[in-house]
């Protein structure tokens, strides 16, 4: 059976808008305790992390899920090490079930980016270096070895689902899904490149300092530095809204412009670390959050962005926090709380999705990801 774990939050400041700033408070701890009840502790010292109402651990979901508890090293460690032992089994997989059975055999660059990032926020909060042992060193290999496998897919690669027309040897990743988990349209996820580039990076980092690996160190800033290189010389190109970021190419010449609600997002680029083109991204942003995106919704509760992962008119709670960190201004932000408030479905908790007009119509009772970056989100502010 399994046992439920039963973290208990810290005190953290809120810092909201005045006159919704209880509302917003009650959420948030309605959040926290969302995210919680997905934890439970596995016979063999590891955590099983939940999605909420599917019964299995994503790679991504789990990262940012654990990342609202990394107060509680146990609870934490043992996400990673669970982690560990999926990804170095199947770095093509993106969800396990408990019994670490493959649920879904979908490559996405993300879903061995997020892992990496929870092992930094890990280290970074508590301490504890103790983490990058031999096992964590034969994850960073395997991860970095599919990673380079997909960067030169078309003379590596045995896999083979989703497979478009795509050039070779650009520079850029491939992958078959998006964070979504929907297929892509074009095999270079524009986002999700975005992102790899970054871990690959602090993964370089990571083989310098912790395991004194030169050469596994070099090999991930050279594919850095290969990415970073090709999303600025094909990933940027001119359009009717100015200089933007396409979401997916595919090397050829082709581009599909869009933004998912999903993160890695094009809209998410600065909460990645990403160092991005300030002048096309601006753009891109305005683009994203306007009728020219063909899944921004507008209605009579809220706007921004959605998904073809989810039914037209039926806008992400996971957008507008996103929307609401990357605003410039205050009452972009105070727009974006007074619809997070105004989107309430009577339950308190934040859904995948509700449909601009009538919030009480609403996809995934319960969802773990997005209640987590609700929760970190206003913890930090």
């Amino acid at each position: 059976m399994r046992k439920l774990i039963i973290a208990i939050a810290g005190t953290f400041a809120l810092t909201v808008v005045a006159a919704h700033s209880s509302t917003i408070a009650d959420r948030y701890h309605r959040a926290g305790a969302v995210n919680k009840a997905c934890f439970f502790r596995a016979p063999d010292h590891t955590t099983y992390v939940s999605t909420g109402d599917i019964d299995a651990m994503w790679l991504r979901d789990s990262s940012v899920q654990a990342m609202s508890l990394v107060s509680d090293r146990d609870l934490v460690r043992g996400v990673i090490l669970r982690q560990e032992r999926m990804i170095r089994s199947d770095p093509y997989a993106n969800a396990f079930r408990e019994d670490y059975m493959v649920a879904e055999r979908k490559f996405e660059i993300d879903s061995l980016c997020y892992p990496v990032k929870l092992v930094e926020r890990y280290v970074a909060q508590t301490n504890d270096t103790s983490i990058y042992d031999e096992s964590y060193h034969a994850t960073l290999v395997r991860i970095l070895n599919t990673l380079n496998t997909e960067q030169r897919h078309a003379d590596k690669s045995h896999y083979h689902r989703n497979e478009q027309p795509s050039a070779n040897g650009t520079g850029l990743i491939w992958s078959a899904y998006r964070p979504s988990d929907d297929a892509v349209k074009y095999n270079f996820n524009v986002p999700e490149n975005a992102f790899a580039a970054v871990t690959l990076r602090d993964m370089a980092q990571t083989f310098t300092t912790a395991y004194h690996d030169s050469a596994n160190a070099n090999r991930a800033l050279l594919m850095a530095q290969r990415v970073e290189s090709a999303i600025t010389r094909l990933a940027v190109l001119p359009t009717s809204h100015g200089r933007m970021y396409a979401y997916e190419i595919d090397g050829l010449g082709h581009a599909n412009f869009m933004d998912d609600a999903n993160m890695p997002s094009l809209l998410s680029m600065p909460l990645t670390g990403f160092v991005y083109d300030d002048a096309a991204y601006k753009n891109t942003r305005a683009f994203v959050l306007s009728p020219a995106n063909p899944y921004y919704y507008h209605g009579r509760y809220a706007e921004g962005v959605g998904s073809p992962h989810t039914p037209a008119n039926f806008v992400w709670p996971m957008s507008l926090v996103v929307q609401y960190r990357t605003a410039a201004n205050e009452p972009e932000r105070g727009r974006v709380i007074r619809e997070l408030v105004d989107s309430e479905s009577g339950d308190g908790v934040l859904h995948e999705s509700f449909d601009v007009n009538d919030p009480k119509r609403y996809t995934r009772e319960r969802f773990g990801w997005v209640n987590a970056l609700f929760e970190q989100t206003f913890a930090d502010r």
